[in-house]
């Protein structure tokens, strides 16, 4: 009975594990995507900061 209990414990310890590991790989994933996301959203910005000053420089050339 000791030993059923023992094996027990370690397959709940195991699943607990298992567990743990799948929550920091999603974790990490997410934090990835957010990291994507952020250097997408730089990046767009700068886009439209770069096609806003072109914007301005042909309204003064046309002026």
């Amino acid at each position: 009975m000791a030993a059923i209990q023992a094996m027990a414990a370690i397959q709940a310890m195991a699943a607990i594990q298992a567990m743990a590991a799948i929550q920091a790989m999603a974790a990490i994933q997410t934090m990835a995507v957010i990291q994507v996301i952020a250097t997408l959203s730089l990046i767009f910005q700068e886009e439209t900061r770069q096609l806003s000053l072109t914007g301005q420089l042909i309204s003064e050339i046309m002026i």
